[in-house]
């Protein structure tokens, strides 16, 4: 509310929720950053999987630190959505990689009586109470890829680029459902983006520049994602369960919300470059040098000076330093009750998301630890509903905001002042 104010009446006090902090020798930032929503959200994460949020990304920090004040670096430039370093940013695609993996053995069984009911008919697998029957989802899923591969395949890129593109979006979007509906931070983004990884997996001359044009052009689909519609569903279906909605419902429900939004943005996107000019929108992240320039400056650097094999190969040993640590993670979590340190921040330690997330989820975790182990959870109990609150309160704020901005003739948003 003080920040609307402040829009309005520049002598109403303005609150700064955050500061960056510059550390080992100024090569780096440590952001401090107060989010209500998050620090409400992650009060009600396991204790251990909070730890691992914070710890995580104070860790990478101190990685990337290392590496600045060293002078260590690796041949080849940083993409515009990887982590602070190149060497980080494989690293986590490599524990992408892990994750990916472990879902698949975790859910094994499950998927053995998806397949036998696709492709045996097994009577004794019951399908009814799903949102839609295994058959359906499994043939959408390779009609799916199909018509994306041909789409792909038509824009230019080489049938082996594609395989390994589309299989790590899979990873990626996999990776991102499990962490966010796990870990409840609402949003996420992988270190390691499926056109990056797709870029520095092969010779430039197996990728092509019609190749390399292909794959900057799914940056935006594939690489700005906080959010994907997997995600979305899957804590959908978590919903459905639990409120006991009929699975069909839930599957029209989704499709609709998909189409409805999926036409109005696209809509809205052209509407305001064209009627405003995009140039001029206030928004330059969508409009201007942000995303543009980001995949024209990938298209670019990759067709006049494509990967040499020294750069390649120093990737593929980030990635699989990352997938060595993530497994060693895993197999620890997995085998060790008394082993306190879960692996589901690892894979996006170092991204932009946690950047500005950690603190809330470290003072979260701080809070609930204390909580527990001097009050008990008869106390907690009682304090959920102020954590609560601090989602509520930020959000009917901004929407009372919403409402006098519509009246006033205004587009400022008083939640994000003060925030770069």
């Amino acid at each position: 509310a003080l920040q609307g104010l402040h829009y309005y009446f520049p002598l109403a006090p303005q609150i700064t929720l955050w500061r960056g902090f510059p550390i080992f020798r100024k090569t780096d930032t440590l952001t401090i950053f107060l989010s209500f929503p998050i620090l409400g959200f992650a009060y009600f994460l396991n204790l251990d999987i909070a730890f691992s949020l914070w710890f995580f990304h104070l860790l990478s920090k101190l990685e990337t630190g290392w590496f600045n004040i060293t002078g260590y670096t690796i041949p080849g430039g940083n993409e515009t959505f990887a982590g602070s370093s190149a060497m980080t940013s494989f690293q986590g695609g490599g524990a992408m990689l892990v994750l990916f993996f472990t879902v698949l053995w975790l859910t094994r069984k499950h998927l053995a009586d998806v397949f036998r009911k696709v492709f045996r008919n097994d009577p004794k697998v019951d399908d009814a109470e799903e949102i839609l029957p295994y058959r359906v989802a499994v043939i959408g899923i390779i009609l799916g890829l199909l018509l994306m591969g041909i789409f792909l395949s038509l824009i230019g890129m080489p049938f082996l680029v594609i395989i390994i593109f589309l299989f790590f979006v899979l990873v990626v979007f996999v990776g991102l459902t499990r962490i966010i509906t796990q870990a409840g931070i609402g949003f996420a983004r992988s270190q390691c983006i499926p056109p990056d990884f797709t870029a520095y997996s092969l010779s430039p001359e197996l990728i092509t520049p019609a190749g390399y044009t292909a794959l900057g052009l799914q940056y935006s689909w594939a690489a700005d994602i906080r959010t994907s519609v997997m995600t979305s569903t899957a804590n959908n279906l978590k919903i459905e369960e639990e409120a006991k909605i009929k699975p069909r419902i839930i599957f029209w429900a989704i499709l609709t919300s998909i189409t409805i939004a999926y036409f109005l943005s696209a809509w809205m996107t052209l509407q305001i470059g064209y009627k405003h000019g995009a140039l001029n929108a206030s928004n330059w992240w969508f409009y201007n040098l942000g995303m543009p320039g980001s995949i024209a400056s990938f298209i670019s650097d990759k067709i006049n000076h494509p990967p040499t094999r020294e750069i390649i190969l120093s990737r593929y040993l980030f990635t699989g330093i990352g997938a060595a640590v993530m497994g060693g993670l895993v197999l620890m979590h997995q085998r060790f009750l008394w082993w306190p340190l879960h692996y589901i921040g690892f894979p996006i330690s170092d991204t932009w998301v946690m950047r500005w997330a950690w603190f809330s989820i470290f003072l979260a975790w701080l809070i609930k630890s204390l909580i527990l182990r001097y009050g008990g959870p008869h106390i907690y109990q009682r304090s959920t509903s102020f954590f609560l609150g601090l989602i509520l309160g930020l959000v009917v704020s901004a929407g009372i905001w919403t409402l006098i901005n519509s009246i006033a003739g205004t587009t400022i948003n008083p939640v994000m002042i003060g925030i770069p």
